[in-house]
């Protein structure tokens, strides 16, 4: 597996967890992470590696790491269709491996996403995915596209699993307290939920927002919230477990521009909050749950404000999810489909 996530490298990780999760299914897994540092740990049938290195050099020694396994490799998976991709479409022609694209990103359903140099990238993802043996995509849109340019890979739905241990919160709900968990970047448009949130603010004083996560934004969102004069009934959390937050939230709020599936909203719903987001990622699986309101992704603030209102003041109106893709499951599930490129 070549993967981005550097975060594996540490072994008591949750990412390191979900690998094992792969590795209990059945899979011998050697995982490549493109990292800046090297390092990475041993267990009996998985094995990590950090690739060490720059934003370019990184990429060429993954190759170089990669290449020495693939003698014992039965197959190779990137977890993007760009330049992950692209390494392993050159392995799998080098020493005749199948090979597979991982999208995560929603990538193939025709909007465009918040990707650098998208116009080329989208070339290459189009390029590699008709040469893939195997295409995984969390993206029910992505899946449909796919369908229809009739390529000759195997194709298969399969999301982001949800923590199963959302379904376990006990619920104290807070009059008013909205929450949206995601990275501060611009698809998310947390700048959109923060003027919709200071419009609903000034008709109803007692609603608060609480923003858990953080990434590049944080300073601009932090003073668009003082402009705006509602920075004291906003919380921006940083990077933290947002459970604590979810057991007391009234509403759940996500209005990215796109997603490719959404995970924050469906561990929303299984907690039992009402969720209002915009029509993206799993946002039609869950209203066909009855667990969200969908809205436009044109949608304006104060559209949006009028929504939060709506759904603040009639959350009989939500059912609280029952089931989703569990972590095991979706673990299984990827095995499975690893075993029959």
């Amino acid at each position: 597996m070549l993967s981005r996530d550097a975060s594996g490298l540490d072994a008591s990780s949750s990412t390191a967890d979900r690998w094992r999760l792969l590795r209990n299914a059945g899979a011998e897994l050697v995982v490549i992470a493109a990292s800046y540092k090297s390092g990475g740990w041993n267990e009996k049938g998985l094995r990590v590696v950090g690739s060490e290195g720059g934003k370019i050099t990184r990429f060429f020694r993954m190759y170089s790491l990669a290449k020495k396994e693939m003698q014992n490799i039965d197959l190779i998976t990137a977890q993007d269709p760009f330049e992950l991709g692209f390494i392993a479409w050159m392995l799998a022609r080098l020493f005749h491996k199948p090979f597979e694209i991982q999208d995560h990103g929603g990538f193939f359903d025709g909007e465009k996403p918040d990707e650098p140099l998208w116009a080329l990238r989208k070339r290459l993802a189009f390029f590699l995915v008709k040469r893939a043996n195997l295409v995984r995509t969390v993206s029910p849109f992505s899946l449909a596209r796919l369908e229809a340019m009739h390529i000759s890979a195997k194709y298969y739905h399969l999301p982001i699993a949800a923590n199963d241990s959302y379904a376990q919160v006990e619920r104290e709900p807070e009059a008013g307290l909205i929450v949206s968990v995601g990275r501060l970047i611009p698809v998310k448009r947390h700048d959109l939920t923060i003027r919709a949130f200071a419009l609903l603010h000034t008709a109803i004083p007692d609603t608060k927002l609480v923003l858990v996560g953080d990434g590049p934004l944080r300073s601009k969102l932090e003073a668009f919230a003082k402009q705006l004069r509602v920075a004291n009934a906003i919380e921006f959390t940083g990077h933290t477990d947002p459970l604590p937050f979810l057991s007391r939230a009234a509403l759940f709020v996500m209005l990215s521009s796109h997603e490719g599936w959404g995970v924050a909203a469906v561990e929303a719903a299984l907690a039992g909050v009402p969720v209002l987001m915009t029509r993206t990622g799993c946002a039609k699986w869950l209203e066909d749950h009855e667990a969200a309101k969908t809205v436009s992704v044109r949608i304006t603030a104060e559209k949006v404000s009028q929504e939060m209102k709506k759904a603040l003041f009639s959350p009989d109106h939500f059912k609280r999810l029952t089931k989703a893709l569990s972590l095991d499951e979706a673990a299984r599930e990827q095995v499975n489909a690893w075993k029959s490129p």
